[in-house]
């Protein structure tokens, strides 16, 4: 089991105050916070390394490097990277919060979705898939808890 490090209330990287859990994976979590210094909200993922993990330094840089890249993608299909920061050695990336529900959690609601729907859906997100950096290699994921519709529920 990965460490709790972060919790609700919790000021982070000097400016950003942890809100809520938005969602937690095999990896970490996704906060809602809010940016004190320029008064947003933003989503923040808490990167929960294992405590054995002998490859840490590589991993923490590999993420810097990932994030670094997706930081230099300007695309409206993408979630914009604003910062990196470190929490009692946990990483945490900093990006644009993006106000809805996830997938995951309407297939909860609501069961299956409508074939037609599904791959109207599927459409609009495979035009912003594979997202590239700059020198052409591929970053990111794509799950049912990390796609996400927008305020209007459209998906």
């Amino acid at each position: 089991m990965l460490p709790v490090v972060a919790n609700p209330g919790e000021m982070v990287g000097g400016r950003y105050l942890l809100v809520q859990v938005l969602g937690k994976g095999g990896m970490g979590r996704v906060w809602r916070a809010a940016d004190t210094v320029l008064q947003r909200e933003v989503a923040i993922k808490e990167i929960l390394l294992p405590e054995d993990d002998g490859a840490d330094q590589e991993l923490r840089a590999r993420l810097v490097r990932e994030a670094r890249a997706a930081a230099r993608i300007d695309h409206p299909g993408i979630v914009t990277v604003h910062d990196v920061i470190e929490h009692e050695g946990s990483p945490m990336i900093v990006m644009q919060y993006v106000p809805g529900g996830s997938l995951g959690a309407l297939l909860r609601r609501q069961g299956p979705l409508h074939p037609l729907r599904a791959a109207r859906s599927e459409r609009r997100s495979l035009r912003h898939w594979p997202p590239r950096t700059p020198r052409g290699s591929c970053t990111g994921t794509s799950s049912r808890t990390t796609s996400s519709s927008t305020a209007t529920g459209r998906w």
